[in-house]
């Protein structure tokens, strides 16, 4: 990556809003019914694994802040 795309990457992931309590909670109690369920992830119904993968990669994106706060120190 050149330095140009690594800025626009940490500037992307930056405006991502921050979650609030509740979705917090939301999200991380689909994740787990999602990879508790009975069986595995993969024998959960179609609806739960998106609902789960839904939450997962939004909590993902949104704590990228985080990472790009801390890049931003040895950039």
């Amino acid at each position: 990556m050149t330095n140009d795309a690594v800025g626009h990457w940490m500037n992307a992931a930056g405006r991502v809003p921050l979650l609030t309590h509740r979705e917090e909670l939301e999200l991380g109690r689909a994740v787990q019914a999602w990879q508790q369920w009975p069986g595995g992830p993969d024998a959960a119904p179609a609806q739960v694994q998106r609902r789960g993968l839904r939450a997962r990669d939004r909590m993902v994106a949104a704590n990228l802040r985080l990472v790009v706060s801390l890049a931003n120190k040895y950039r």
